[in-house]
């Protein structure tokens, strides 16, 4: 399907399923209320929407990146009310690079927040200062060891995942597949000691390869270490080989990050269609979270909120019940 067709057949919702949504009004009240009887869209599909901090990385306290033109400003504490306020979105991917305390104790209060008001942490995505490809095994070690501890931070905020990075994040690395599949065998065991899932994400680096993600899942072939699609990380050039290449990660999938990167004047997403990636997405029996992330050169969009409503918007209609 092209992006005109896309946004014939999917986006005449845009602006119907959640623009307006008040605080206290359930998703499932606003998009019966809102969407055409033809339509029928269900509570259970929208508690499978999720949104990362990583969105509003501009605007938190302190910014990343540069401070945000417009739109609202909130710390980490705040991330899940301003979820379930403007969207109604209950789970929550966090950003390492956003925790202004590392404490298990801080960690445990986020953790309360969201539970406080029916919100809960879903995911942890890690960017540090670590190689878990490194041949020098005591950089690995300490590698290692900086992911644990990340992975008992995920147990502190209550998240059954967490993301961590294959190597240094270096553009054009090779996948050092020996020492790489050590070290996910070891953080795969962890994780099944502590009660998590470490996640291989097609990101930066090796891994910026889906062929390099699927390499490492096979070696490491361990049920606790699973993967995230990201849909903005691919080398295909047309939205068909994006989506075979992507493709590829369905039988490992635990999270999928619906990535969202450049948007017309109107809120279109324009880098390519998003309705036929949910739809094989589904079609091959996956069941989780689809989390909005947007992540683009040079900047933020204009107005993120618009943005986020988008991707939701053109999400809903293709998730089954």
């Amino acid at each position: 399907m092209d992006r005109r067709s896309f946004i014939a057949g999917a986006l005449p919702l845009a602006g119907a399923l959640i623009t307006g949504f008040k605080p206290g009004q359930t998703a499932a009240k606003t998009i019966a209320a809102k969407t055409a009887p033809a339509t029928t869209l269900t509570a259970a599909q929208f508690k499978r929407i999720g949104m990362t901090t990583v969105c509003w990385r501009h605007n938190f306290n302190p910014p990343i990146g540069g401070a945000a033109t417009s739109g609202p400003k909130f710390d980490m504490l705040g991330a899940p009310q301003f979820f379930k306020d403007r969207f109604g979105i209950r789970n929550v991917e966090i950003w390492n690079m956003q925790f202004p305390d590392t404490s298990i104790a801080f960690c445990k209060k986020l953790r309360a927040n969201a539970e406080a008001i029916g919100s809960r942490i879903i995911n942890i995505q890690l960017d540090e200062d670590y190689d878990l490809s490194s041949t020098d095994q005591k950089r690995r070690e300490d590698s290692i060891a900086l992911v644990k501890g990340w992975m008992d931070r995920a147990v502190a905020v209550g998240a059954p995942t967490m993301r961590a990075n294959i190597d240094s994040g270096k553009p054009g690395l090779d996948l050092q597949i020996g020492p790489a599949t050590q070290s996910f065998v070891a953080l795969a065991e962890y994780a099944k000691s502590i009660g998590i899932k470490i996640l291989i994400e097609n990101h930066i680096g090796a891994s910026a390869k889906v062929d390099n993600c699927v390499a490492l899942l096979k070696a490491v072939n361990h049920p606790s270490c699973r993967s995230i699609i990201d849909w903005g990380n691919s080398d295909a050039s047309s939205p068909e080989g994006r989506l075979a290449d992507l493709s590829k990660l369905f039988p490992y999938v635990e999270l999928v990050s619906a990535k969202g990167l450049h948007f017309d004047a109107n809120y279109h997403h324009v880098d390519y269609p998003i309705a036929p990636l949910v739809a094989a997405t589904e079609a091959s029996g996956y069941k989780g979270i689809y989390s909005v992330e947007l992540y683009a050169e040079p900047g933020p969009p204009a107005d993120p909120v618009a943005a986020c409503k988008s991707m939701i918007n053109a999400i809903l209609p293709e998730l089954r019940t």
